[in-house]
């Protein structure tokens, strides 16, 4: 390593901010990763890389495939019981607004959680025919 000059800085990231000058200056080639990316530089790098990456993924995906599912399955049965409490939460969470009774245009009395359903019906397609003619 080389010496090129003193530079007095207060902390971490003003040293990788002048290494970074010095290696665009020198072209370096040393380093495979810049010490230090402004924001908008980041977010130019990703920007132009998201599509590799998204190729790569899905190759990787499919590669391994086996391996991926193998790790899922022994995290789930490692947090099994956080996963449960998990949906256990979200059900008891939904659950009034689920079971909550609404009335239909059409004159149904259903739960907000059949909606839907029950607009496909042809109670109600039949309400929404004679309706709108």
């Amino acid at each position: 390593m080389i010496k090129i000059c003193d530079f007095p800085c207060n902390n971490r990231r003003e040293a990788e901010q002048e290494e970074d000058k010095y290696m665009l200056l020198f072209k370096s080639t040393l380093h495979m990763r810049r010490p230090f990316l402004t924001p908008e530089t980041k977010k130019e790098y990703f920007d132009n890389r998201k599509d590799i990456k998204k190729e790569y993924d899905k190759i990787r995906r499919t590669e391994k495939a086996e391996e991926i599912k193998e790790k899922k399955r022994i995290a789930y049965q490692r947090d099994k019981h956080k996963y449960k409490e998990t949906v256990k939460q979200a059900y008891l969470r939904n659950i009034e607004k689920n079971t909550q009774m609404i009335t239909c245009n059409c004159g149904s009395t259903l739960q907000l959680r059949r909606k839907n359903n029950h607009e496909k019906t042809k109670k109600h397609q039949n309400f929404i025919k004679s309706f709108s003619i």
